[in-house]
């Protein structure tokens, strides 16, 4: 079964990641993303993760609907504390505010990996992830905007380097 078609902002993060990567969705809310990225041929495999009860239960739910409870895992995990860096090549945080996400990150040393890939999209605070992202030698590969539901939005591609730019 196919869900109702992504937001602006969620397509733009889908475009973001790396086709036939396994991605690790923390923060997932609905599961719209992960179910989009695997009906789409995107991603072969992705985990959804939350930390509260609510969101994974709504998650769970639309991934029955759509089928794919083979394709995607669910996690409950408080930003990264249930991961290793061998689950995913791509990590996606989207739809929280940066300081959020940064605090996440620092969290999570193993992330500081070459070729690790996160795909963000910050709510507030984008300055502070971005300072976060540059300290900790994440390069930005590409960098999109949009607009959904009269708000600008902004999503990047960053990926782990062990020099500085």
């Amino acid at each position: 079964m196919r869900l109702p078609q992504l937001s602006p902002r969620l397509r733009m993060v889908a475009e973001l990641v790396p086709p036939g990567s396994t991605v690790a969705d923390i923060g997932t809310d609905h599961a719209w993303l992960p179910v989009y990225l695997v009906q789409q041929g995107i991603c072969p495999r992705v985990i959804a993760a939350d930390v509260a009860d609510g969101p994974l239960e709504n998650a769970a739910k639309t991934i029955a609907r759509a089928g794919l409870h083979e394709q995607i895992e669910l996690r409950q995990s408080d930003g990264f504390s249930r991961f290793a860096a061998t689950d995913a090549m791509c990590w996606v945080l989207a739809g929280m505010g940066g300081t959020l996400m940064a605090r996440l990150l620092s969290a999570a040393p193993w992330l500081r990996t070459p070729g690790t890939v996160l795909v963000v999209q910050p709510q507030s605070r984008a300055n502070e992830l971005l300072d976060w992202l540059h300290e900790n030698n994440f390069h930005i590969q590409q960098e999109l905007v949009c607009r959904d539901n009269h708000r600008t939005y902004t999503a990047l591609r960053a990926v782990y380097s062990s020099s500085r730019a």
